[in-house]
């Protein structure tokens, strides 16, 4: 069932984001009480998955508890540096582009940005791993 889910789970995270999306279309007063559960449930998800993957790896390869603990803190280091960048960088293009052409240009600026910045990251992310 976990394997379902986590292959499923971007499909899932969409549909999530597409209906928060419709909330603040059609409920406005919904969409910050569901975009913070959606949240919630993603990160916990993602932390979940990334605990889940590191454990099979590290059994499998019959390695230490040692190694597993630092790459389940090394990916999700990543993840939070990943995540920061792009909360940064999304809210500060969709405030300034909000503020000059109106709320749906802000959210579409602050989107394109926050996925721009998390993309460099995992970028500069993978190209150190790759050095290392």
């Amino acid at each position: 069932m976990v394997e379902t889910l986590r292959k499923s789970w971007g499909v899932l995270s969409l549909l999530l984001l597409l209906v928060l999306l419709a909330s603040l279309v059609f409920r406005p007063a919904l969409a910050r009480p569901l975009g913070t559960a959606i949240l919630v449930v993603s990160l916990g998800m993602t932390v979940f998955f990334t605990v889940q993957q590191n454990w099979q790896a590290c059994h499998q390869a019959g390695e230490e508890s040692g190694q597993f603990i630092r790459h389940v803190a090394l990916d999700l280091l990543g993840l939070g540096l990943a995540l920061g960048t792009a909360m940064y960088a999304g809210q500060l293009a969709g405030t300034y582009v909000g503020l000059r052409d109106g709320l749906w240009a802000g959210l579409a600026a602050g989107f394109a940005c926050g996925f721009l910045a998390a993309w460099g990251v995992r970028f500069a992310c993978e190209r150190l791993a790759a050095r290392a």
